[in-house]
C-alpha cells in the first residue's frame, strides 16, 4: 500500500510539472546564404505560442516562444526531423527562461520607423515590401524585406517570422493581410539573404515539456 502511494505521488508530481503545446501549422524555409533550414510551428487556435527551429548539422535547435500577459517565455528544445517516421518530429526539452515585457516595447519599436508597400503580381500573388528607417522623416533607410505571398483561405501571416520584423507580425501591428502564405522572403541591409518555402503542411504536432527548468 505504501509503495503504491509513493508511485501515485510521483505520477501526480510529474503531471503537475508537465505542459503540452499543440500546433497544427508547419512550414520549412531554406536560407540560401548560410545553407540551413528554418522550421516554424504555430497553432491556428492559439496565437500566443510559436516554435522557431534552426538547422544545425543533422538536428535542429530552437525554442517555443510563449507570450503571457506580461512575460515572454522561451522553452528551449532540440529536434530531429525525419519524414519517414511518425511523428516526424522528435523533441528534447533542455531549459526555459522567462522575461518581463515592457509595455512600450512589446508591440512597438521606439528606435525605428516602418513603411509598407504592396503590389499585385498575379490574381492570387502579391509582393509586400517592408522598409525600416532610422528617422521619422523616413529618408535614412536601414534595411528592407520583400515578401512574396500567395492568397490562401485562412489566417497564415502570423505564422511566418524571421529577422527584425517578427515582433510586428506577432503583435499584428503591421497591416500586411492575414490570409497570405509567405513563399519567399528577401532581406537587404544589415544582412542579405533569401528564405524560400520548401515545405508546408497542416498537421497536428504535440510537444510535451516535463519538469520545466527555468534559468535565472
Amino acid at each position: 500500500m505504501k509503495y503504491r502511494l509513493i508511485i501515485f505521488l510521483i505520477f501526480i508530481t510529474s503531471f503537475c510539472y508537465s505542459q503540452k503545446y499543440n500546433f497544427d501549422i508547419y512550414s520549412c524555409y531554406f536560407n540560401d546564404n548560410v545553407k540551413w533550414k528554418q522550421v516554424i510551428l504555430t497553432s491556428s487556435n492559439n496565437d500566443k505560442i510559436k516554435v522557431i527551429l534552426n538547422q544545425k548539422n543533422d538536428f535542429y535547435i530552437g525554442a517555443i516562444r510563449e507570450f503571457t500577459k506580461d512575460s515572454l517565455i522561451f522553452h528551449f528544445v532540440e529536434a530531429r526531423i525525419d519524414s519517414s517516421k511518425s511523428p516526424f518530429i522528435e523533441f528534447k526539452y533542455t531549459s526555459s527562461i522567462k522575461g518581463k515585457l515592457k509595455n512600450e516595447r512589446k508591440c512597438f519599436d521606439q528606435d525605428n520607423f516602418y513603411e509598407i508597400s504592396e503590389k499585385q503580381l498575379t490574381e492570387d500573388r502579391n509582393e509586400i515590401t517592408i522598409f525600416r528607417y532610422k528617422n521619422e522623416k523616413k529618408n535614412k533607410l536601414i534595411s528592407k524585406v520583400i515578401l512574396q505571398t500567395k492568397d490562401i483561405s485562412f489566417n497564415f501571416i502570423n505564422h511566418f517570422t524571421n529577422g527584425y520584423f517578427h515582433v510586428f507580425i506577432d503583435c499584428q501591428s503591421l497591416e500586411i493581410g492575414k490570409n497570405k502564405l509567405v513563399e519567399k522572403a528577401s532581406f537587404f541591409g544589415e544582412d542579405n539573404y533569401h528564405l524560400n518555402l520548401i515545405d508546408y503542411k497542416n498537421i497536428p504536432i504535440e510537444i510535451n515539456i516535463q519538469n520545466q527548468n527555468y534559468k535565472k
